[in-house]
């Protein structure tokens, strides 16, 4: 799959074609190595959807932090892209702040394999 290149998202069909593309390169990825991106992918998603939400909200992050009861720093740092991500209780605390709730779609979770000692 090429770079990202705008001019694609914009063309009819453009996008579509890029999800096509990603969704043939995943298909010949093993089980476990697929689950691994495609839950990369989600947990990249919420964070862009909450960061949208805190930005959209109006609200300080002084102010989201006092009614979430965290420091506000941690909300700077994390809409800064100083602090890439955020325990999932953190996130659920600012989303209710914001009126949002945080929930569990697609298959439940499942443990991880063991690992053998020589890997």
């Amino acid at each position: 799959m090429d770079a990202h290149d705008d001019r694609t998202d914009s063309e009819p069909g453009g996008i579509a074609r890029k999800l096509d593309e990603l969704a043939e390169a995943v298909a010949g990825l093993p089980p476990d190595r697929r689950r691994l991106l495609l839950n990369d992918l989600k947990g990249n998603m919420l964070a862009d959807d909450l960061k949208a939400a805190i930005k959209a909200s109006g609200l300080t992050h002084y102010a989201i932090g006092k009614a979430a009861g965290i420091r506000p720093e941690i909300i700077d740092r994390f809409i800064s892209g100083e602090r890439e991500d955020i325990r999932i209780s953190t996130a659920g605390k600012i989303a209710a702040v914001l009126g949002l709730e945080l929930k569990q779609t697609g298959t439940p979770l499942k443990p991880a394999a063991k690992r053998s000692k020589d890997a």
